[in-house]
């Protein structure tokens, strides 16, 4: 009879428990509640959500850049001409290169992309252009460019040695690091060639450039290639092979921009660990990762390579499996690889490309809850609340946001993203700004904080 009994409360006890943890709520934030064949290119808005992109194919194949305007489906591909310069170029016309690597630069008012070299030798001796196009979409042989929204001016930001990856902003916007390839030949020496890391400071002064560029390789790195900056402005999320003997077996780190110091997240050098991207609130990092398969001690290599989507915290612990393609059963079952990632616009929402080289299949990923967007409710309450008036204005215009106690600026752009005015530690929720001095034209106001980073556009009259 106790035995009976004792077998019961056994059985009990875990159908409680469970029951118990329902009730409770006990679902994480960040327990994936779906993964959606995502059949369109994934949508990259602009800081201020008044304008979109897309980089796809164009019909002879060549990635362009698309953009179009909130509410609106029509899209104008902006990459095909280049107005302030040389079109047609001594080797290869401007529309024959792609554009690649696009994103926003946080003020708004540039999109930076790598652009295709006009001219390498691999031209010649890598005549596929599936298999060129798969280095390109690596970084090699691409410069750093920015562009105004419209497409009419570009701007050359930095003239690489044999190509860049992930130009990666701090919030602000006011310096960039990228990987440049220095080396991509002797892949016997370094398997994925050599590369230096490298910062600039990001000005405007008539026309954006980068200045200062400085060269911060970590010791004891031969492949780097930067994800993106945590809101603190200052923590770059790497993925390298620092004190790993073969870069397959990449980890993802954290550099310290302010002072040097590296911290390994993941540290499994027969693990390949890349593509790490911080979460809105840099409480979470995204990556890829062939974890899942450690088993398998193919899994890393590059021609046997098995990947899923990971999600740890910004401390490199509670890694958790996101996606399942290498496994039978799940809606993203394939035989591609999980390759790149960035976190949407909505609440808890990642857009993820599988690779099945040379081509990239779209999906999404939606979590239960905010998985890594804990600044989304903040940043919709000032958002909603925020209003300047009077539109046109003259002498003083009237700002009204739910700012509370939060501290935040407010920094006054003009047209060629120069800052005009700014005025730090703003407290309150309705502010006066004195423009008088301001010259007749269109400018943009935008309201910055640890928590949010808000835009909206306004002309000063006489």
């Amino acid at each position: 009879m106790k035995l009976k009994l004792l077998r019961i409360i056994l059985i009990i006890i875990p159908v409680a428990i469970y029951f118990v943890d329902i009730a409770s709520g006990q679902a994480s934030p960040c327990d994936v509640k779906q993964v959606l064949h995502n059949p369109k290119a994934p949508v990259l808005w602009s800081p201020d959500s008044s304008k979109y992109l897309v980089n796809i194919q164009d019909t002879a194949g060549v990635f362009q850049i698309y953009v179009g305007n909130a509410g609106d489906t029509t899209l104008t591909c902006i990459s095909t001409a280049y107005t302030n310069g040389n079109c047609c170029g001594l080797f290869r016309h401007w529309s024959t290169r792609n554009k690649l690597q696009v994103q926003w630069h946080p003020s708004g008012n540039y999109i930076i992309c790598g652009v295709e070299k006009e001219f390498y030798l691999e031209l010649f001796y890598v005549p596929y252009y599936p298999l060129r196009l798969g280095w390109l979409q690596c970084g090699l042989w691409m410069d750093i460019w920015a562009v105004t929204p419209d497409g009419n001016n570009w701007y050359d930001l930095a003239n690489t040695i044999n190509g860049m990856t992930g130009p990666a902003f701090t919030p602000d916007g006011s310096k960039c690091a990228w990987a440049e390839a220095l080396d991509t030949g002797n892949l016997a020496l370094h398997k994925f060639g050599s590369w230096k890391l490298q910062l600039a400071d990001f000005v405007v002064n008539g026309t954006p450039s980068f200045a200062s560029t400085t060269n911060i390789n970590p010791a004891g790195s031969n492949w780097i290639e930067p994800g993106n900056f945590a809101p603190d402005g200052h923590s770059l999320l790497i993925s390298s092979d620092i004190g790993i003997s073969n870069a397959e077996g990449q980890d993802q780190f954290i550099l310290d921009i302010a002072n040097g110091n590296v911290t390994n997240l993941t540290n499994s050098p027969m693990v390949w660990d890349e593509h790490g991207v911080f979460s809105p609130d840099g409480n979470k990092i995204l990556f890829m990762s062939s974890y899942p398969y450690q088993s398998d001690t193919n899994s890393y290599h590059t021609l046997s390579l098995k990947t899923e989507f990971m999600l740890m915290n910004k401390d490199g612990s509670d890694v958790q499996q996101l996606t399942h393609y290498g496994v039978g059963g799940y809606v993203e079952s394939s035989p591609g690889i999980a390759a790149t990632g960035f976190w949407g616009k909505e609440d808890s929402i990642i857009y993820a490309q599988s690779l099945i080289y040379p081509d990239y299949d779209n999906w999404i990923i939606k979590f239960k809850g905010d998985c890594g967007n804990e600044i989304t409710a903040v940043n919709e309450l000032v958002s909603n609340s925020f209003q300047i008036f009077p539109v046109p204005a003259q002498d003083i215009l009237n700002i009204e946001a739910s700012i509370g106690s939060l501290n935040t600026q407010i920094i006054i752009f003009n047209t060629l993203g120069q800052v005009v005015k700014s005025f730090p530690e703003i407290k309150g929720d309705e502010l006066r700004i004195d423009i008088k001095d301001l010259k007749c034209g269109v400018y943009f106001l935008q309201l910055k904080s640890a928590n949010y980073q808000i835009s909206r556009t306004f002309v000063k009259q006489e």
